[in-house]
């Protein structure tokens, strides 16, 4: 899983849960939009990115990966979550 960040400079925090069977680049108009006010975290699932192995295992499995990632950042809360169709399932 990677997850990438926009406007880091901004304290407002948002979680970007894109749909099944995406790619992060159809989202950039709208992710750079976001960045403009917002610390924007984009979820990038497991299987998503190259080097695009099979190793989606599900939306709990994914669930987790995502909530320890920001555990271990120290990152408790968001000021908004927005999922799409398998990232609205996660959120």
């Amino acid at each position: 899983m990677v997850i990438k960040e926009y406007g880091r400079e901004h304290d407002k925090k948002l979680l970007f849960l894109p749909g099944a069977f995406s790619n992060d680049s159809w989202y950039f108009p709208i992710l750079e939009l976001f960045g403009e006010r917002w610390h924007t975290f984009v979820v990038i699932y497991d299987g998503y990115h190259e080097p695009y192995e099979k190793s989606f295992v599900g939306v709990e499995d994914s669930a987790n990966k995502i909530v320890d990632f920001f555990k271990r950042r120290d990152i408790h809360g968001f000021d908004m979550v927005y999922g799409l169709s398998m990232g609205g399932a996660i959120a």
